[in-house]
């Protein structure tokens, strides 16, 4: 397994019981795809360096976790059909 980063962010108008929802549904995601989540954590509002689809600012999640590389174009794929998230990156990271 290798280790990774994702951060992602959504619309910061959003409640916080769709984000909770968002972040359980990249949870589900993960777990369902024997992916282990090292560390979840919310990094709050931050306003962006350009207007992304009409957005100033965004709510920021790192999300820390161990997975084949097959997850990951996976969970691209939800990312891609989800209308809630509005960016995302994955970086692999080094081992510890």
């Amino acid at each position: 397994m290798n280790a990774y980063e994702l951060m992602y962010f959504v619309n910061s108008a959003l409640s916080e019981e769709d984000q909770a929802e968002i972040g359980q549904k990249v949870a589900d995601t993960l777990t369902g795809q024997n992916a282990t989540i090292e560390k979840t954590e919310a990094m709050g509002k931050r306003k962006l360096a350009y207007p992304i689809n009409d957005l100033v600012d965004g709510t920021y999640t790192l999300v820390e976790f161990q997975a084949e590389p097959t997850v990951i174009a996976e969970l691209e794929r939800v990312f891609r059909i989800s209308d809630a998230i509005e960016r995302f990156v994955i970086v692999r990271r080094k081992a510890e």
